[in-house]
Order: structure tokens, then C-alpha cells, then sequence
């Protein structure tokens, strides 16, 4: 496995596609209708193209107890796709279209997605690379603009179909031997001869070479590989196409595509693009990769049941009339004895045959998401409607009850048909099912057959969805209804949903109080007077209570689209501690008061057990509210706390690391921003608010006493949280919530950007000395000025002020972080002289 730090990335290869999970719409007639006809099934499995290894009905089956509807989507199943390691392709975990035979793929997903992919990828960044690396590659170029040609030569001279040709070119381009597989044993191949094949396949083992030779520190990792340099090569060459489709996944995201199903080259979004959608993937590849490549759209084909069973032989056809020569004693045969049902087999198939029944009867129930030797099952609970963690002594003691109960049922219905033999058989299981220890034995089957490792990662996991104490509501409706088991919800916040509860009115005069909307009307009236009608503090304030109330909805969704810190600041007595109370009080399931530990510089612990990041697994928000003025924030966990990787920690008295995917906000609820030593990048991710409203007493003793001529004062009622509503907050906050799912945050208003310009200057150590001493306006990369001379005139600038300057080396990385890299010159005035470009001295 390759190590997963950044550094292991090759040289020139660019950001990968994170581990992340997607959703496959799915024709559910469709599935319901193949699941019918399992001999199909087994018949497309043992086709040459359909050889999937395990069995397929199996799969679909599984595949098919997955299937959730998703607002907006419809029927989906939620796919993981992950990496090993620091680069390469995603593989997609579990079932999914990925590992099904092609024609079940088309049948399921025609209709719902379109197949948008690089064209001849593999070969196409292959010379491209090649030639980074100082190597022409003329016949791997020309196969990659011309593909469809090469494979009908090759199909015409060698006698292959389209599909066996196009596998011998991939595999020749990757630099395999010569050889396709025996038409009467897959096992065996034979080998072909092509002057077009021995040309490429020159090509590509000499581009291999030279790929190993650059990057020897990856060779020495694949050491144990039967074929070093090809492994090398191929993990090299998946990596710089993963970088290509991060590239064209955030384009199509930006499209608004709703692109799914990341896969090697290509992914399958819901709408389908345009000719110049295609073209702005392109030059989005162009610009983050380097790499020019062809992107093209392919409709998903249309096929049918009634197709396959044409092409695959008509398993569900009645047989031919019963000759003359079957006897008649045949028939007797096949008629005298019923057949047990699948379930009765089961029941008398021993503990094993006792587990695949309990699964049959309960999948949709329960499952063991801890790995068959775990003992981390969820159970449905039917009274209140969640998912239960429970043990395997539950699973004994209460859940194999049921098998009991069927035993009892079944058993009766074979004596009213007179199958006193049958039914007495029965009756000896179900005795001994009812002592514990048969039970045990049989638990420690079901634990094996209900093993389903990413059961738990589809627990409370649909972002537009919340579970209330009285049922689910969408978000983006704000519709309620009753929760179900397909919903994977384990938990239920306890206040109920009201939509137009009483107390609203008073939850939304808090919030225009404190965000001074009203106030803000009536300083630009002049009602307070000239001196306050010019102060800048209201200027946008009136658009505040909107935008803070899109943060409250957009934190209990379960997303996490914006890489953002929400920083709730200001004095004390600004009315910070009551929302955080009241949200506190209405969304508690998922809800954590954070560790500062998550931020703050210093706190790291190299392998070491991080409870402050496990409390986050499963939370939609985290708040932070205690804050020293000392600590300086943690910019590395800063950017992973905002951004969409996947989180690894490991809990108190635990050896292992667990990995899991983060969807909770982070609220750093403090009076004073912390200490910021951010890039401008990560300066972006900040969102800040400040609250200059203070509610006060009436007491001239008080050290802020009420005065009312302030128009940011208002009269403190004492715990004035305490006297709202929980059912009003959360109602709320639902409501912002969808304000936010249908058009997202608006403009920051002007009091939210200037003090985001004061926060941005305070944290900028260069600010001061780009507004006195650099101008950049309009400058190009013609314009540029020696490094040295550029610090220089930091250093005079600094000491006039009585600062200490930076050393030259922080100095060249704060000039980084403005955008202003250091590079050597080319042009006459410069030649060879380290320079920052698009700047002059003034």
C-alpha cells in the first residue's frame, strides 16, 4: 500500500478525488422484476462477460435491501468509494452498478444517469506524461486519437469482437504481453501477433522504464509485487487520472450536474451535460492538471427484462408439452409429495440453516455492522421507530424469539394440512430453540450471516432529513411525516416539530435585537441621530437576521458544501450564549460542546488517542465556547475540520484508528477572534460574525449599565433564553433550513465584510507595507522587482514602525500566501534574479 502523507505524491500530480460516498438512482421496477426471475440471474453470471466471481443474485439482492429514496433523487443506493492510499483510483465498496454485469448496469441506470468520461484516457495521459518526462511517444499518441480506428484493424485482422479487442489494446498500452484468452477455457491464453501491437508494445514498456526511473521511491514500494515497474507505473498513471476527474467533479459540482458514481475516468451525473459543459470539464482539467484531454457524453442504453431473456435464453418460458415417453409413475412422483417451502428447508436446515432464516425474515431489521466476529448490531425498534445498538445478548435472549414464534406457526398450519410428520419435526426444533443454549449457537451464525460492515455508515445519513419526536422532516419542505425504517435514523430530538409554533414571534424579536435589523432602519432614519446615523456598525445589519438564521438551518442539515468556521463574536451580554443555549436544548442528539483541542495550536497527539475528534462522529454541529486568549488557532486542523475528507481518530482505550466521514459544523462561539497565523486560503473558510448589540440592566452600578441613547443597547430581562420556546427555536431553525437548501447563503452584507477587511488586515503582517509601499494595480506578469529588494524596503518599513521584520525565509512565504511567489526571471531586465512578479515598489 502506498503511504497516505502528501509528500507520496509523484511530482506534477495534482490533488486526488478524497474518499467520499454517492448515490445511485436506481430503476426499482426494473431490479424488482430481475429479482423475479433468479435463473436469468444465474444465467447472465455465467456468461463470459458476467463472471463476477460471488454470486450475483446474491449481490442484487443485497443491493436491493439498500435502496432508500433520496429528496430530489428518488431511489438511490449510497455507494462508499475509497483509496488505499495517497493517490490512485477509487474503488467503490459493496454493491454497486461497478460490479454488476454490464447489461444489469444499463438496465438499472437508463434513464436516470448520463456516462460522461475522458476519452482513451489511459493513453492519452500516458504520452502526455511521457513527454513531461522528455519522452515522444508517437504510437501511443496516435492510438489515443484514433482508437476506434486501431481497434477495428485489430478486430479485422486478428479476428476478435469489439470487446476482446479493445481489452488487448488497454492491455497492451499498460504494457502486458501479446495474448488474448482461449475461446474454449478463460483460463488459458493465446497469443497474437500485430506490427500495430509490437509497435505499442515497445512504446509502453519503454515508457514504463523511464516512468520507474523518476519516481524510485514509489518503485521501492512495490517491491513486492510479481511486477514492480508495472505496478509502479499503473498506481502512477491511475493517479494522474484521478486528478483529472477531481478536476472535472468540481466543474460538473459548480454545473450543478449533481455528478455521482466517481469511477476511474469518468462518473455518471443527473443531468446531463452540454456540449459546453463538456468543454469547461475540459479546460477545467487543462488548468488544475496540465493534462489536454477529450471529454464526451454516452447515453446509458436502454435495455429490458424481456432483452435480457432474449439474449440470455428465456428462463421463465414454459417447458415443452410432456412427451408420450415420460412415464406415468414420473409423474406420480413429482405429484405425490409437496415440496417444502424454502422457509421450512431453512427451519430444519440446522443452527446455519436456522441463521439464513432469521436473515430472511429479518433483514430489514437488524444487522451486525461490526464484521462477523464483532458484536455491533442495530436492531429496529418498531415502538419508537429507530435503530438500537445492541449485543449479541440480545440478539439471543430477544431477537431469535422470533424463529420460536415461526416454529409455533408453521407448525400448526402443517398439522391442519395433515403433515403430522413434517409438523413433528418442526415441533423438535422449536423446542429446542426455546433453551437458551441452541439459541447461542445459532446467534453465532446470524452474526456471520447479517454481517454488513457499511450498514452503519447509512445511519442518520440522509442530509435532508431530521428525526423529531414526532416523525421526520425534510428540510428543504419543511414537510413532516412518519419515520421509518428505511430512514436508518438512531436517533430522535426530543422536542416535536411545529411549524407555526406560538413563540416564534418571540424567537424572531431576539434575533432582529440582536442582530440590530430594526435598529439599523431607524439609525438611517436619523431616529437616533446624526452622529449615529454616520457610524458604519448598521450599515447591512438589516439583512443579518436572514443570514444568521440560513447558518442555523444550513448547521443541522447534513452537509458540509461550504468549508467553513462559523465564529459567533463579540462583547459579552450580546445574546451569543443564547443561541448556543437554545440550539443546545432543541437539537441535542446531534449536537457536542467541542474540545477546544479541535483548533488549538499545540494540541496535536501523533498516534495518539483523540476523543475530542471521535465526539464529532455522527454530529451535525460542534461548538466551541471556550477560548484562551493565549492559544492561536491550529491552521492544519483548521482546513481538515472544514473540508470534506474523511476524519481519522482513535478513541480512549482503543489500539486502532477509525476512519469516518465528517459532516459536523464547527461554531467557535467567543468574545475575541483567536490569534489567526492563516494563508489566505484558509483565511477564506472564515466566517464571521460580530454582534455589537448588548443586552444590559438598568442600573447605573452596573459596569455597562442601560443607556438609552445607545441604539445597540437594549434592556436585559435576567436568563431572557430560558422565557423561549424549544419547539419555537427549532422551528426556526427548520425554516432556515430550507431557506438554505433553496438558494444558499445570499451576499454577506457590508457589515459582515468589513470586519471581515479588519480581520484579514489584523492577521495580514504585510498589509501595512502593500498599502504604503507596493502597488499591484493592474500589474502584470511584465511587472516584477527583485526579492531583495522587495525585503529591503519590508525591513526599512518595519523598523520605521519599530516592528521586528521576519527573516527573508517567512518573509518569502507570507509573500507566497499573498499569491506572490518567488521565481526566477526570464526577461532581459531581470534574467536569472529571483523576482516577485505582478508588483512594483513605489
Amino acid at each position: 500500500m502506498i503511504g497516505t502523507g502528501p509528500a507520496m505524491l509523484p511530482d506534477g500530480m495534482t490533488a486526488q478525488m478524497p474518499n467520499m460516498w454517492g448515490y445511485e438512482r436506481v430503476n426499482t421496477a426494473a431490479l424488482r422484476e430481475l429479482l423475479a426471475d433468479p435463473d436469468l440471474v444465474n444465467t447472465i453470471s455465467k456468461s463470459d462477460r458476467g463472471t463476477k466471481g460471488e454470486s450475483l443474485l446474491r449481490r442484487l439482492r443485497d443491493y436491493a435491501s439498500r435502496v432508500v429514496t433520496v429528496p430530489g433523487l428518488g431511489p438511490c443506493v449510497r455507494v462508499h468509494y475509497k483509496r488505499d492510499g495517497a493517490f490512485g483510483r477509487l474503488v467503490d465498496v459493496g454493491p454497486s452498478y461497478q460490479n454488476f454485469p454490464r447489461p444489469i448496469r444499463h438496465l438499472l441506470a437508463h434513464g436516470l444517469h448520463s456516462d460522461a468520461d475522458i476519452d482513451c484516457c489511459h493513453p492519452t495521459i500516458t504520452h502526455q506524461y511521457l513527454a513531461r518526462l522528455g519522452m515522444d511517444a508517437p504510437v501511443i499518441r496516435d492510438y489515443s486519437e484514433n482508437s476506434k480506428a486501431w481497434r477495428t484493424e485489430i478486430m479485422e485482422d486478428l479476428g476478435l469482437d469489439k470487446d476482446q479487442a479493445k481489452k488487448l489494446l488497454q492491455a497492451v498500452c499498460n504494457g502486458s504481453g501479446l495474448h488474448v484468452p482461449d475461446s474454449s477455457d478463460k483460463n488459458k491464453r493465446v497469443p497474437v501477433d500485430h506490427p500495430k501491437l509490437r509497435a505499442i508494445s515497445r512504446e509502453a514498456r519503454a515508457g514504463i522504464q523511464l516512468i520507474c526511473q523518476h519516481n524510485r521511491h514509489l518503485l521501492e514500494l512495490c517491491q513486492a509485487s510479481d511486477h514492480p515497474q508495472l505496478t509502479c507505473a499503473t498506481w502512477i498513471l491511475q493517479g494522474f487520472e484521478c486528478a483529472c476527474l477531481l478536476a472535472m467533479w468540481k466543474k460538473a459540482k459548480s454545473l450543478n450536474l449533481q455528478p455521482q458514481m466517481p469511477i476511474h475516468d469518468g462518473f455518471m451525473p443527473v443531468v446531463p451535460p452540454t456540449e459546453e459543459h463538456l468543454r469547461d470539464m475540459e479546460e477545467a482539467i487543462l488548468h488544475d492538471t496540465g493534462f489536454s484531454v477529450k471529454v464526451s457524453i454516452k447515453e446509458v442504453p436502454s435495455v429490458k427484462v424481456s432483452s435480457l431473456r432474449q439474449e440470455f435464453g428465456d428462463s421463465s418460458a414454459e417447458g415443452d408439452d410432456e412427451t408420450d415417453s415420460e412415464s406415468v409413475l414420473g409423474k406420480r412422483d413429482r405429484e405425490a409429495e409437496p415440496v417444502a417451502s424454502q422457509e421450512e428447508q431453512l427451519f430444519l436446515g440446522g443452527d446455519m440453516g436456522l441463521a439464513k432464516l432469521y436473515k430472511l425474515l429479518r433483514w430489514d431489521k437488524a444487522r451486525n455492522a461490526g464484521g462477523e466476529d464483532g458484536d455491533t448490531f442495530y436492531v429496529f425498534d418498531d415502538e419508537s421507530t429507530l435503530w438500537r445498538r445492541r449485543g449479541l445478548k440480545y440478539i439471543t435472549s430477544v431477537e431469535l424469539k422470533h424463529l420460536v414464534d415461526f416454529g409455533e406457526r408453521l407448525g400448526k398450519e402443517l398439522a391442519q394440512q395433515g403433515e403430522e410428520g413434517r409438523a413433528k419435526k418442526v415441533g423438535v426444533v422449536t423446542c429446542m430453540l426455546r433453551g437458551v443454549s441452541t439459541r447461542k449457537k445459532v446467534a453465532t451464525d446470524v452474526a456471520v450471516i447479517l454481517c454488513d460492515e457499511d450498514f452503519a455508515e447509512r445511519l442518520d445519513r440522509n442530509p435532508e432529513l431530521l428525526s423529531v419526536a414526532n416523525g421526520v422532516v425534510d428540510l428543504r419542505t419543511g414537510q413532516l411525516r412518519e419515520r421509518r425504517f428505511d430512514d436508518y435514523f438512531t436517533y430522535a430530538i426530543e422536542v416535536p416539530y411545529v411549524p407555526d409554533h406560538e413563540g416564534l414571534p418571540a424567537v424572531v424579536q431576539l434575533v432582529r435585537q440582536m442582530t440590530l435589523a430594526d435598529r439599523a432602519t431607524e439609525v438611517k432614519e436619523g431616529k437616533w441621530g446624526s452622529e449615529w446615523q454616520a457610524s458604519p456598525i448598521f450599515d447591512g445589519c438589516d439583512k443579518m437576521p436572514d443570514m444568521l438564521q440560513r447558518v442555523l438551518g444550513y448547521s443541522i442539515t447534513g452537509y458540509i458544501r461550504h468549508q467553513a468556521l462559523f465564529a459567533f463574536l463579540g462583547g459579552g451580554s450580546n445574546g451569543k450564549s443564547a443561541i448556543t443555549n437554545l440550539t443546545k436544548w432543541a437539537v441535542r442528539p446531534i449536537y457536542t460542546q467541542a474540545s477546544v483541542d479541535l483548533l488549538k495550536h499545540g494540541s496535536e497527539n501523533t498516534g495518539g488517542a483523540s476523543p475530542h475528534i471521535i465526539a464529532l462522529r455522527g454530529k451535525r454541529l460542534g461548538v466551541i465556547s471556550e477560548w484562551d486568549s493565549k492559544y492561536t488557532l491550529n491552521e492544519r486542523n483548521y482546513r481538515t475540520l472544514t473540508g470534506d475528507d474523511e476524519l481519522l481518530a482513535r478513541a480512549l482505550y482503543q489500539k486502532d484508528l477509525v476512519s469516518f466521514e465528517n459532516w459536523c459544523k464547527i461554531w467557535l462561539v467567543v468574545n475575541e477572534l483567536p490569534n489567526l497565523d492563516l494563508s489566505l486560503s484558509s483565511m477564506r473558510r472564515l466566517f464571521a460574525m460580530w454582534f455589537e448589540a448588548k443586552f444590559v440592566p438598568d442600573d447605573p452600578s452596573a459596569p455597562v449599565p442601560f443607556d438609552k441613547t445607545d441604539p445597540t443597547h437594549f434592556l436585559q430581562v435576567q436568563d431572557f433564553e430560558k422565557g423561549l420556546s424549544r419547539e419555537a427555536w427549532l422551528a426556526f431553525m427548520i425554516e432556515g433550513a430550507g431557506m438554505y437548501l433553496a438558494d444558499g447563503f445570499p451576499a454577506k452584507p457590508p457589515c459582515m465584510t468589513r470586519f471581515m477587511d479588519q480581520i484579514r488586515s489584523e492577521s495580514d503582517p504585510l498589509s501595512g507595507f502593500f498599502d504604503e509601499h507596493v502597488d499591484t494595480d493592474g500589474r502584470t506578469a511584465e511587472d516584477a522587482e527583485r526579492v531583495d529588494d522587495v525585503y529591503r524596503a519590508y525591513a526599512s518599513y518595519v523598523d520605521k514602525m519599530r516592528g521586528k521584520a521576519m527573516n527573508i525565509k517567512a518573509f518569502k512565504k507570507a509573500m507566497d500566501s499573498k499569491g506572490f511567489k518567488c521565481i526566477r526571471a526570464k526577461t532581459q531586465e531581470h534574467r536569472d534574479k529571483w523576482v516577485f512578479r505582478r508588483l512594483r515598489l513605489m
